[in-house]
């Protein structure tokens, strides 16, 4: 975690890699961040929306029930159902990365002036402040991983990386899937009997070594 996160720094892909490791958000759930979503007094991110790419057969049906379409030609909807519509607390950490980031936000569209593309969300691109799109964050994230010869993993295999190591940290369950926005915790579970199964083959190792 520790090479990933200083391989994204100073890049487009630092943020949305910050808060999809610390949160466990999804992808579209990370690009559809909205400031207005980030409660620092209280330390919340309030996940309401996602962003998606809609499928161009689609367009012409779209309506405002659907949701809204971005500038960067995505769609922003309301979260896919209740569990996922939830509020996850900031570890100090990323507090600091997202407060600095927001103050750094606005100073790089003040230098760019009338270059500067505004909108409200939180991952945007340092050259321009354009919105990112989620293919991109995809995209970027599997050049990186390539490109520093590191294992290829899921932007969405992040999710997993959180629910696994709090698991193994003795969290309850119940909250990891709460947190994650998961529909019940049989989905969860899954991440645990891949727990479960590592350290018995950890325990059969220690046998072995004893025995």
């Amino acid at each position: 975690r520790s090479t990933l996160f200083s391989l994204v720094k100073g890049k487009d892909l630092f943020i949305p890699v910050i808060i999809g490791a610390y949160t466990g958000l999804r992808r579209s759930e990370v690009v559809g961040l909205q400031w207005e979503d980030i409660d620092f007094k209280e330390r919340i991110i309030h996940v309401k929306h996602a962003k998606i790419r809609p499928r161009k057969k689609f367009l012409k049906y779209l309506k405002p029930k659907h949701g809204e379409m971005t500038q960067d030609g995505n769609l922003l909807k309301k979260t896919k159902n209740k569990t996922s519509t939830r509020d996850v607390p900031m570890s100090e950490v990323l507090y600091e990365v997202l407060w600095k980031w927001r103050i750094e936000q606005k100073g790089l569209r003040f230098k760019l002036g009338k270059d500067a593309i505004y909108n409200d969300f939180v991952c945007t691109m340092l050259e321009d402040g354009r919105e990112m799109k989620p293919d991109l964050v995809t995209q970027s994230f599997h050049n990186l991983l390539v490109k520093n010869n590191l294992p290829i993993i899921r932007f969405h295999d992040l999710r997993g990386t959180l629910a696994t190591l709090l698991i193994e940290n003795d969290e309850n369950i119940k909250y990891v899937s709460e947190l994650l926005g998961h529909y019940d915790t049989r989905t969860t579970e899954r991440y645990y009997a891949k727990t479960v199964k590592a350290r018995m083959q950890k325990v059969a190792t220690k046998i072995d070594n004893i025995i």
